[in-house]
């Protein structure tokens, strides 16, 4: 299992930019530096899933 990367808003928000533009998964990996396509997906989603679950308890 990989290390969870911290949470970062500027590479977060560059990636949701970059998904609405139609950019895949892999050069998104190359560009901000994800060892897989899928390290790059499932980081980005847990991001999300995170920052959508934290503003509902705060």
């Amino acid at each position: 299992m990989s290390v969870m990367r911290p949470f970062d808003p500027h590479t977060a928000a560059g990636i949701a930019a970059e998904r609405k533009r139609g950019t895949s998964w892999e050069q998104i990996a190359k560009r901000y530096l994800f060892r897989s396509a899928e390290e790059a997906r499932s980081t980005y989603y847990r991001w999300r899933w995170a920052s959508t679950h934290a503003a509902g308890r705060a």
